[in-house]
């Protein structure tokens, strides 16, 4: 059911791959459709408001936007993006620390950070 899923979203992003394995996979999946529907005629998937964590959003929220800092940094010092940088946090707060634990191993990848 998450591939049929996946393949729902991805469909407009890449049609023809995804009709060619939604295909074989809807017949495994709960959706029950017609044996000659297409890919093209289904529903997105819906978000259920009760499965959505706000913890989790901010979370995101806050790795999303460290990276956005620190590439916008390389940026403006001209620094490549290759090169592995050292970054300093001040003033960092119980729950900037607890997500930058969590997030560690995103940051030091997406960011390209030696040390934090």
């Amino acid at each position: 059911n998450v591939l049929e899923s996946l393949l729902r979203l991805l469909h407009p992003l890449m049609p023809f791959i995804t009709d060619t394995i939604w295909q074989r996979v809807v017949p495994l999946s709960a959706l029950k459709v017609d044996a000659g529907a297409s890919i093209m005629v289904q529903a997105f998937p819906e978000v259920e408001a009760a499965k959505q964590d706000d913890n989790v959003l901010a979370d995101i929220e806050w790795v999303k936007k460290f990276i956005v800092g620190i590439r916008n940094i390389r940026g403006e010092m001209d620094i490549s993006p290759n090169k592995p940088l050292n970054a300093l946090l001040k003033n960092v707060s119980d729950e900037d620390a607890r997500r930058l634990d969590a997030a560690k191993a995103f940051l030091d990848k997406l960011s390209k950070l030696e040390t934090v």
